[in-house]
């Protein structure tokens, strides 16, 4: 990110002084041609011609009866004149040189943290949905990467110093390039519920363990995006008509909910916690666990090995090995939960 700044501000710089570079020139024409009218009778047309021959090396020779005066006049314009083009010239060589080192040290810097990526994430399609998945993702601070395959959705992702992949999701390298047979999760975002449908199918052929989450336009495109391999298919359309009509019967539960689910905000967070092997959860229950005293956390669910799931476990819920725990509370409270019981 102090890369781009860096460069941003040396490219403003530059642009900068190729415009004064390029105002100094016109001056030079400008204030030499009114020179030859006023202080030696010529034209306008004159002087600029005559200006205009010479600095661009032409030179059809002196204009007729030219005086010494003129010479030394014209001697004094060749000067400042062609330091005016040299530096305007220099400026723009060193915009076009340090765009294309820029944009080359861009890419090196992204190729190198894709190719350091391990359990990320993937997201398809960058339009109004996925450009809202990457903020979210962002601001919780995980590691992914977006595909798409529009020029002006990558240059929105640098500046918000996103990487991004240029390239069709429906391709096969492009999924390898983003690192598929190494990341944990993909996302398919795009626009088209057929493009979702062959990415998943895509995608679940590079990545047997990958977790696949695809949105569906449309009702019946969910099992076959089912069947083509995604774990969870989402309707936006039903979501949203359910949390507004929500929020017309409950308001304050809804209100609740997002203050819950705005990362934005950093108030409340629920995080998920797997019971592995090697925790020092397993075998123990929630009021062995005391987390509700100690910790400040609520236990809200809980997913047992076999997919069940479990709302408001009792306080006498034994956890066991490939459960997975539901938890609502502070991101304090969830770090100091973690350096116990990672």
């Amino acid at each position: 990110m102090a890369l781009r700044l860096f460069r941003e501000e040396t490219n403003h710089a530059a642009r900068l002084q190729l415009k004064i570079g390029c105002l100094l020139l016109v001056s030079v024409f400008l204030v030499g041609a009114s020179g030859f009218k006023f202080i030696f009778g010529r034209t306008f047309f004159e002087g600029f011609y005559f200006l205009l021959i010479t600095l661009t090396t032409i030179g059809y020779g002196e204009l007729p009866n030219f005086s010494e005066g003129e010479r030394l006049y014209t001697t004094f314009l060749i000067i400042i004149g062609y330091s005016a083009m040299a530096f305007a010239a220099t400026m723009a060589l060193r915009l076009l040189v340090e765009g294309e080192m820029g944009r080359a040290m861009e890419q090196r810097r992204m190729n190198r943290q894709l190719t350091q990526m391990q359990s990320h994430i993937i997201v398809c399609g960058y339009g109004r949905m996925g450009e809202e998945i990457a903020d979210n993702l962002r601001l919780a601070k995980k590691q992914f990467v977006v595909v798409d395959n529009a020029d002006e959705a990558i240059h929105r992702m640098e500046g918000k110093n996103i990487v991004g992949i240029l390239g069709d999701a429906t391709n096969d390298d492009v999924l390898i390039k983003a690192g598929i047979e190494r990341a944990k999760t993909l996302i398919c975002a795009a626009t088209s519920d057929a493009d979702n449908v062959f990415i998943t199918i895509s995608a679940r052929q590079l990545n047997k363990n990958l977790y696949i989450i695809s949105r569906a336009l449309d009702d019946s495109v969910s099992a076959k995006l089912y069947q083509a391999g995604a774990n969870k298919v989402i309707l936006p359309y039903k979501i949203g008509g359910r949390t507004i009509s929500n929020a017309a019967i409950k308001p304050a539960v809804v209100e609740f909910m997002e203050t819950v689910s705005a990362l934005d905000q950093l108030q409340i967070f629920i995080e998920e916690f797997p019971v592995s092997a090697t925790s020092s959860m397993a075998g123990k229950t929630i009021y062995e666990l005391n987390l509700n005293k100690q910790y400040n956390i609520i236990v809200v669910g809980m997913q047992r090995s076999d997919g069940k799931m479990i709302f408001n476990p009792r306080s006498d819920s034994r956890f066991e090995v490939g459960d997975l725990l539901i938890c609502m509370g502070t991101e304090e409270s969830f770090e100091k939960f973690l350096r116990d019981f990672a």
